[in-house]
């Protein structure tokens, strides 16, 4: 049964609710952001998904705002169907070809990472996530949106000037 569920926007402005229909895609709050691929997030959860989810990696924190101390969840969400190129045989550096480090390649990690910063950052750290699965590690596997564009932000990494270090993969 898909229910309509009304959350206000955490702003210092007026700005309109948004409106989520059924269960295809959830309002998180972005709490951590580890790298490109990987989100700490507080999603808006029905009780019953709750307990269906309670496998999944989380991590319960408290925020104050307006004087009033809050607890939260947060879970920990991968893109689903990305990965990052050829590694070394260590796994934590982009090689070239020639098994030789990438500072290029390095470079753009960073500029992809810092680039979903800011999209989210524009929304006031809030996104719509879409729960794909569960991967082996225990994590969600999310597609994310921006709530103001509508932008997939999955293939952003793939379809512009990152795809040289992101490859989509399916499983």
């Amino acid at each position: 049964m898909a229910t309509d569920i009304m959350i206000p926007w955490k702003s210092s402005t007026i700005l309109p609710t948004i409106l989520l229909r059924g269960n295809a895609r959830k309002l998180g709050f972005v709490v951590n952001i580890h790298d490109a691929l990987n989100f700490d997030i507080d999603l808006c959860l029905a009780p019953e998904e709750q307990k269906k989810y309670v496998h999944v990696l989380s991590m319960d924190y408290t925020y104050s705002q307006l004087s009033k101390v809050f607890n939260g969840r947060t879970h920990r969400c991968r893109l689903k169907g990305i990965g990052i190129k050829k590694t070394s045989k260590t796994g934590n550096e982009i090689v070239d070809e020639n098994n030789v480090k990438s500072e290029h390649a390095r470079k753009l990690l960073r500029d992809s990472h810092i680039e979903l910063i800011r999209i989210i950052d524009q929304c006031n750290g809030w996104i719509l996530v879409e729960i794909n699965g569960i991967d082996v590690y225990s994590r969600f596997l999310v597609t994310l949106y921006n709530p103001l564009t509508g932008e997939n932000l999955n293939n952003k990494l793939l379809t512009s000037q990152y795809n040289s270090i992101y490859y989509h993969y399916l499983k």
